[in-house]
């Protein structure tokens, strides 16, 4: 009996071994050949290389009388032989997906496809199995699915499995952001790979694909701007609009990101600022410094004190200066009588005088010995005005514990009733 199982055994081993390297070492010959059943699985325009030059033992090994396909080592490894990049990227830079085993054959056909890369099936569809469907309003790569056209479905050292860095797959479409710019013009606080630090790559509720509106996306980085647009008093553009009204967000073109040059930028919506520069006097730092050198762009004040800023270039401590304005100490408002920017005036004074101011008849109103107090009250306005009609309504319940000059200006102003302006704001601020 022994001797008969032992023959048994001898015939299908060396059978085996013949049907092995039958099939090895005939190059003409491929499994198929035995196996033409299966032929109708693996049809498709683009075929594997292996399998296209009958080269089955590449990834199979022989199977004997098993009846199954057998591998000569794990999918991935198998793959990997030929398409080595895969094994470039460590566990944090690859398709989380190919970390198991048997991932290739999860989206590729091992043998022939009607798809390019031996794809199961179009890479939109593969890729939405794992992941959400875009929703309406999406990036339109996104929107129509060509996720590889950003992405690598291997793995990747930039992040997200991005074939490049951001900014370059990006530029690539949207290439007129670079018209007239150079790459040391671009904004200082990000770099060619930053753009989804602003926008999402593939959808957002809000414009132009940004993470949040654009003043709150801002301040994000820009947080020392938080506190001036808290206050009470901020540039009116602000109010209703973004920060790209006056810079820009990608590329700039004069200091700060600015849309345009200072003062150009602010005569945009200040063009009556501009009008001041064609008459007859000038301050004569307007035409040429930049607005900001006087005023704070965004809480929409004086960066300093009207006396502080004067001072930086009038000596406003000297005794001359003090006599003609007849004070003791420097006066703290001086746009009370100069526009600050130009006028038709001699010394730049306002175009509304006070009629005494106008005539310089100071005597009528200053009195020698004449306290803050005295000058402050409105009975020495009641001395040469009418009282208004309603007074008490008009002073004590509107405006309560307010004289006459807290809201007119006793000496000269922009506005038709010698109305206080810039001087009023900051005092109402503080």
């Amino acid at each position: 009996m022994k001797t008969i199982i032992f023959i048994f055994c001898t015939i299908i081993l060396l059978g085996g071994i013949s049907h092995k390297a039958q099939c090895k070492d005939d190059s003409e010959k491929n499994c198929l050949e035995c196996h033409p059943e299966y032929l109708k699985n693996f049809s498709g325009e683009f075929k594997h290389k292996p399998f296209e030059e009958k080269k089955c033992f590449e990834c199979h090994q022989y199977h004997g009388f098993r009846k199954k396909q057998e591998f000569n080592n794990s999918i991935i490894n198998i793959c990997s032989k030929c398409h080595s990049t895969i094994d470039e990227f460590d566990d944090e830079s690859i398709h989380y997906p190919i970390l198991d085993d048997n991932s290739c054959v999860e989206c590729h056909k091992p043998h022939a496809s009607d798809y390019e890369y031996l794809l199961k099936s179009e890479p939109k569809e593969i890729c939405i199995e794992c992941h959400d469907t875009p929703p309406e309003n999406s990036h339109k790569p996104y929107a129509e699915k060509k996720c590889l056209q950003c992405h690598n479905p291997h793995g990747s050292l930039f992040g997200s499995l991005l074939n490049f860095p951001t900014g370059y797959i990006c530029l690539d479409c949207h290439s007129n952001i670079l018209d007239g710019y150079s790459p040391n013009e671009m904004h200082s606080g990000n770099d060619i790979s930053s753009c989804e630090q602003c926008h999402n790559g593939h959808y957002s509720e809000n414009i132009n694909l940004l993470h949040k509106n654009t003043t709150d996306l801002c301040l994000d980085c820009h947080k020392n701007l938080k506190a001036k647009l808290g206050k009470k008093i901020k540039h009116t553009i602000l109010e209703d609009e973004s920060c790209t009204i006056c810079h820009l967000s990608h590329f700039k073109k004069g200091g700060n990101h600015l849309e345009d040059s200072q003062p150009d930028l602010c005569f945009g919506c200040h063009s009556g600022i501009e009008e001041k520069l064609d008459m007859e006097y000038v301050h004569a730092p307007v035409p040429d410094e930049a607005c900001s050198q006087c005023h704070d762009p965004h809480a929409g004040v004086l960066i300093d004190s009207e006396k502080a800023l004067c001072g930086a270039c009038h000596d406003v401590e000297e005794k001359y200066f003090l006599d003609i304005h007849k004070s003791e100490s420097p006066l703290p408002y001086c746009t009370d009588c100069h526009d600050s920017h130009g006028s038709a005036n001699e010394k730049i004074m306002k175009d509304f005088q006070h009629l005494p101011f106008e005539d310089r008849d100071c005597e009528l109103c200053h009195e020698d010995g004449a306290t803050i107090q005295e000058l402050r009250s409105q009975d020495l306005c009641l001395n040469c005005h009418d009282e208004p009609e309603n007074v008490d309504y008009h002073i004590k319940d509107k405006i309560s514990g307010k004289t006459c000059v807290d809201c007119h200006s006793p000496h000269a102003s922009s506005t038709t009733g010698l109305l206080r302006t810039r001087s009023l704001l900051e005092e109402i601020n503080r």
